[in-house]
């Protein structure tokens, strides 16, 4: 990138979380800091700054007492990622932190309450003239109070426009249709937009399909260069927009790897084809063990299914003749300890199928409406079902926006040594209604011989990182779609400014 479009792109703020020399170090005092990070100094005698959100995590660092440095405002588990001023990025705890005292770009806990109740008219110096709906949905009415008509609904999230006059703790409001109206004052929250501030979806990096994959890549690199990810652990990963098609990430996208139980997916899919065919009958107990193989990830249930199936060999030939899978590999039957390794996946694979089962076409083109959409809802109930407690996802599970009820996902997870991934839908409010992406995300070390100790040590950490990069792309999409949300914007903020500032080129896809 040439200096000229650099300037431009520090002017506009792209250059979020903090200035980055070519080197990678941090200049802790450029006033170009991300909005989303604050500083603070260590509050005790001694700081541990760790590998990872908590104390199972080796020590990278110990912090002196009253050291300097900045926290990004999105705690896990009441551990917060830092960065020190020699450019150490580690994890501590926060509440051993002294943070200087700043106002909140995103005060999401904030929950207006309309001033005075003896007035009609908002003081001059109210705080925000923008607020957001802090609830899945919102009545707006044609006057204060719930007697009046509904005018229309603001979907959770939708930011509104504060036209002054208040009446009973109702605000008149508009959106962003022009629509005006009255809406409840508590499930607003006050908003204060940064004009400066370039949407990250809009950022163009050359070379890359989009600011989320160019993040998700440096990101990757940083994991490799510090030593907390081996470079044989190697991503292969698809995630595309659901509203308008676009592809996001494509990251090695048709490299075959080793499926483990992702390959679970396909076999269901295989089934569904076998049923439209007519050369079998869907039956209860038939039923009872698609839900055991995609609900709890039996490998015996799944085994029962092959065999219904014809075996691993006639399931390659169904799904082949479907024309919808290119790396695809089935030739075995899940070994008793679950350790396959000679079943083969692509991303690409996986994330064909998702997008033809959630627009109701898993079954082909050519079958009729109603056989296609049956098949595609029953694929898409049985990966919707709750799995055992114990066994989290890589997508929601574990990730900044687990706890947020109106984001549903749709996944089958894989694990066995060498490999970890996940291959889901996610759907979310936003102001323009609900929307919907696939994310396919594959871990794999080929040579997974060379992995010390123990698999599911090396399963941990592989997870934390896909659930990083989920995070990333729930952002990304969230930007896109006007989502207010700070769940994993400062992470995508803080390396896809970083590629955006150097001049990197595209990995080999």
């Amino acid at each position: 990138m040439n200096p000229l479009k650099l300037r431009t792109f520090l002017g506009l703020g792209l250059m979020a979380l903090y200035f980055l020399q070519s080197h990678g170090e941090v200049r802790s005092n450029d006033k170009r800091m991300n909005y989303l990070m604050r500083k603070a100094e260590v509050g005790v005698e001694s700081l541990n700054l760790r590998h990872g959100p908590g104390t199972q995590y080796k020590v990278l660092e110990i912090l002196p007492g009253g050291k300097s440095l900045h926290y990004l405002a999105e705690p896990r588990r009441g551990w917060v990622r830092v960065t020190t001023e020699e450019g150490t990025t580690g994890w501590t705890f926060l509440k051993f932190l002294k943070p200087e005292h700043s106002r909140r770009i995103f005060p999401e806990k904030e929950t207006f309450q309309v001033p005075g109740s003896g007035t009609d008219q908002i003081p001059s110096e109210f705080p925000s003239q923008f607020a957001i709906v802090n609830v899945t949905a919102l009545n707006l009415r044609s006057g204060p109070g719930s007697r009046y008509e509904v005018l229309g609904t603001l979907k959770g999230g939708s930011k509104i426009s504060l036209l002054g006059p208040q009446k009973n703790r109702w605000v008149k409001i508009s959106n962003s249709e022009d629509l005006e109206g009255w809406a409840a004052g508590k499930y607003l929250s006050l908003y204060h937009p940064e004009p400066e501030t370039q949407p990250i979806h809009e950022l163009q990096i050359p070379g890359h399909r989009t600011s989320l994959e160019a993040g998700i890549l440096a990101y990757m690199e940083d994991l490799y260069r510090s030593g907390r990810l081996h470079r044989q652990d190697s991503l292969s990963m698809v995630a595309q927009d659901l509203s308008n098609g676009k592809l996001l990430v494509s990251i090695r996208p048709r490299r075959r790897v080793k499926s483990a139980s992702l390959i679970k997916l396909p076999i269901l899919h295989a089934y569904m084809l076998a049923i439209e065919e007519g050369g079998k009958e869907h039956s209860e107990q038939n039923q009872q063990h698609l839900s055991k193989m995609i609900r709890f990830s039996s490998n015996e249930s799944t085994n029962w299914i092959l065999k219904r199936l014809g075996g691993p060999a006639q399931v390659q030939k169904i799904l082949n003749q479907s024309g919808m899978y290119h790396e695809l590999k089935i030739v075995e039957y899940i070994p008793e300890d679950g350790k396959t390794y000679r079943n083969k996946v692509s991303a690409a694979d996986l994330n064909q199928i998702l997008v033809r089962t959630w627009f109701h076409k898993s079954l082909g083109e050519k079958t009729p409406v109603k056989q296609n959409r049956q098949a595609s809802k029953r694929m898409l109930y049985l990966m919707s079902l709750p799995g055992y407690k114990w066994i989290q996802d890589r997508i929601k599970d574990g990730t900044c926006f687990a706890r947020r009820k109106s984001v549903r996902i749709w996944d089958k997870t894989g694990f066995v040594k060498g490999v970890n991934g996940d291959a889901g839908i996610i759907e979310f409010d936003t102001p323009k209604g609900r929307r919907a992406y696939t994310i396919v995300m594959i871990m794999e070390r080929e040579n997974y011989r060379s992995i010390p100790g123990d698999a599911n040590r090396w399963s941990a950490k592989v997870a934390m990182v896909l659930r990083r990069i989920s995070e990333m792309g729930y952002a990304f999409v969230s930007s896109h779609y006007n989502r207010l949300n700070q769940c994993g914007l400062g992470l995508l903020l803080q390396y896809a400014s970083r590629t955006n500032g150097e001049n990197s080129s595209a990995v080999p896809l």
